[in-house]
């Protein structure tokens, strides 16, 4: 079964976009410590097949900011807790996925 929400594959412009401000690391050889970031989401398109009645969505970021230090770090205990909460599967702390 294809995905009913799919991403648009754009960045919003440079005022908007605060990974900008992060391209030297990305663009390193070494590749950079996963970041975290705040993202707005916005629907962007939404497609009802007239056969079938199903719907699929494309949704775009139209704002990102990469969070820094202890935004970062509470993020990723944030990111955690509510993917265990929306699936129910809880991580083991200090395990590695």
């Amino acid at each position: 079964m294809a995905d009913k929400v799919q991403m648009s594959g754009r960045l919003p412009g440079e005022e908007k976009n605060g990974l900008k401000a992060h391209d030297e690391e990305f663009l390193d050889v070494e590749a950079p410590a996963p970041k975290f970031a705040v993202v707005q989401i916005e629907r962007k398109s939404r497609q009802v097949d007239d056969d079938t009645d199903e719907v699929k969505v494309g949704v775009r970021i139209t704002a990102i900011e990469v969070l820094e230090g202890a935004d970062a770090e509470a993020a990723a205990k944030q990111i955690t807790k509510l993917r265990e909460k929306r699936t129910g599967v809880v991580t083991l702390s200090g395990v590695d996925e």
